[in-house]
């Protein structure tokens, strides 16, 4: 989406079903020009989550790929700072209001996943082009995913407590 990789990475993750697995991960990633990810990943949660959240300076959007019905919703909503106006209780005593627009349910068609994906490959075999998720592409997920986890390999503890599971 940032079309580059995060400057830092730091992750925590809980063991709780199989020794040495993360069951439960939280990872933040920031970006050079000032942006962050958070990641929350669980095998454990009883709910399919699948959500992206794109907060803007005046917008914001959720993906919702679990949905069938608002799969994207952009919400009109912020902060407002006035920066000719003091207020004492303010952070860096400006004046700041919060505002709620409206929500919009774009209609877009959502074609099956894997269909779209073949026939993307096919059509890059035909017209020898690129894949959208290239090589280069697979390269820098791949030394994301290898900084998370080494970041939780630092700070795994030498045992976490498991669940009890009722079966």
């Amino acid at each position: 989406m940032l079309e580059s990789e995060p400057e830092t990475v730091s992750a925590v993750g809980g063991i709780y079903l199989q020794p040495s697995i993360e069951d439960v991960v939280f990872s933040t990633l920031s970006f050079r020009e000032g942006q962050l990810a958070n990641i929350h990943l669980s095998w454990l949660d009883p709910h399919k989550v699948r959500t992206v959240t794109v907060v803007g300076s005046r917008k914001m959007v959720v993906l919702d790929d679990v949905s069938t019905e608002a799969k994207v919703v952009i919400y009109d909503m912020g902060v407002d700072i006035s920066s000719g106006t003091k207020d004492s209780d303010s952070p860096g005593g400006f004046l700041v209001s919060h505002r709620y627009g409206d929500s919009i349910t774009p209609k877009i068609p959502y074609p099956e996943p894997l269909a779209r994906e073949v026939g993307h490959f096919l059509d890059c075999i035909r017209l020898g082009s690129e894949p959208i998720s290239g090589g280069q592409h697979a390269v820098s997920v791949v030394r994301t995913i290898e900084r998370i986890e080494a970041e939780l390999h630092k700070v795994r503890p030498s045992s976490t407590p498991g669940l009890s599971v009722a079966g």
